[in-house]
């Protein structure tokens, strides 16, 4: 692993649970909850594919114009998402710690979902009239998203050696899901002049994309600005 976690500190959480009983308490809490997870359905917001090629999601409303011209969102979508990212990056810290393949194997279904919720492509199918990719349509902006990639990321690092992984698998995940969303979250570019919070989630969620796509030209993006380099930072 290479985002939040690496081998070295995977190893010492291992070792310190027989000497701290918080680490360990919190570790059980953990597990207790992955088996009741892990019993129940993957839950990714549902999709269908419209006659225009655009991806929908019956069960949520697009964002609207209200009669001033101000947008309406309802963030049950978004939520959805962050519920599902948060899995998988609950889900990969236990499978590390513990080995039990069946947490990495869950992980590893709800990433494939999700994977094909995007639509396995770019912005899942023809743009929005607005812009829009078809999760940002339904209120989940560049924050929602750098949110999204950190714990999809950090989830999707820690089971990346699964044994039951294969490559086209993982093809579908990091060119389906992760690699797209992380292009698009890059266009908005108002996080590489900001400096607030949001900006910087933003930023992260495309750093840690970088990384775990084993991808300099995303991570030097974040670090030096588009366009930027060490010598020229943008």
């Amino acid at each position: 692993p290479c985002t939040l976690w690496d081998s070295d500190g995977v190893a010492e959480y291992r070792s310190s649970m027989a000497n701290d009983p918080r680490l360990r308490a919190a570790a059980a809490a953990l597990e207790a909850w992955a088996e009741v997870r892990i019993g129940n359905p993957v839950d990714v917001p549902e999709h269908r594919v419209e006659e225009d090629g655009t991806l929908s999601f019956p069960s949520f409303k697009k964002g609207r114009r209200d009669s001033s011209g101000e947008w309406i969102w309802e963030w049950r979508f978004n939520t959805a998402l962050q519920q599902r990212s948060a899995d998988v990056s609950s889900l990969g810290m236990l499978y590390a710690i513990t080995g039990e393949a069946r947490y990495g194997a869950f992980a590893k279904r709800v990433l494939l979902e999700l994977s094909q919720a995007y639509g396995c492509g770019p912005g899942g199918g023809r743009p929005d009239p607005n812009g829009y990719d078809c999760f940002e349509a339904y209120g989940f902006d560049g924050g929602d998203a750098g949110m999204f990639l950190a714990k999809v990321c950090h989830g999707y690092d820690l089971i990346y050696d699964l044994p039951s992984f294969t490559a086209e698998e993982r093809k579908r995940i990091e060119a389906g899901l992760i690699g797209p969303l992380a292009e698009h979250l890059k266009k908005a570019k108002y996080m590489y002049t900001g400096h607030s919070r949001w900006d910087l989630v933003c930023l992260y969620g495309i750093l840690v994309s970088g990384a775990v796509l084993n991808d300099q030209a995303l991570v030097d993006s974040t670090l030096y600005g588009l366009g930027g380099s060490p010598a020229n930072v943008t």
